[in-house]
């Protein structure tokens, strides 16, 4: 828990996989890398990776393409960024959806706690040794049972 990428400061929300698509690609030179030196080997896996990274830059201008074309190119690395602008049109209003949903539950949590939390989450951020403000304390049964006793 104290290293997820949804709990790591500045990462946004990610599968965890985008790292290991790189990794595919590369397969191929295993068998061309496997018996050369380590400098030679390094310089040519780094040529690889940055051919993949330059397929995929040159690949974000390619949102005007057709969705056929697009579906039909999808594995390829050049045409990975040619969903961009599909996916920028859907994710501003479910940004809008979702600030708004939490604007709306901030308001109706009192400001000292609000305060006290994120005071626990930027102690955890800076020094993961603290308590992680993210874990939980409470098993879920014993709460929903002292919760629906409650009502």
């Amino acid at each position: 828990m104290n290293y997820s990428f949804n709990l790591t400061r500045n990462v946004g929300r990610t599968d965890g996989e985008a790292p290991e698509r790189g990794w595919s690609n590369i397969n191929s030179q295993a068998t061309s890398t496997r018996e050369m030196g380590p400098g030679f080997r390094r310089d040519t896996l780094d040529d690889h990776f940055n051919d993949w990274n330059w397929k995929k830059t040159v690949g974000l201008g390619m949102s005007h393409l057709s969705r056929n074309t697009i579906q039909s190119l999808i594995y390829a690395p050049m045409f990975t960024g040619a969903l961009l602008l599909k996916k920028i049109k859907s994710a501003i209003p479910e940004l809008i959806e979702r600030t708004t949903d939490f604007l709306e539950f901030e308001r109706n949590i009192p400001p000292e706690e609000i305060a006290s939390w994120k005071s626990q989450v930027e102690r955890w951020e800076n020094d993961i040794t603290n308590p992680n403000p993210f874990e939980q304390r409470v098993k879920s049964s014993l709460f929903i049972k002292s919760f629906y006793s409650s009502i």
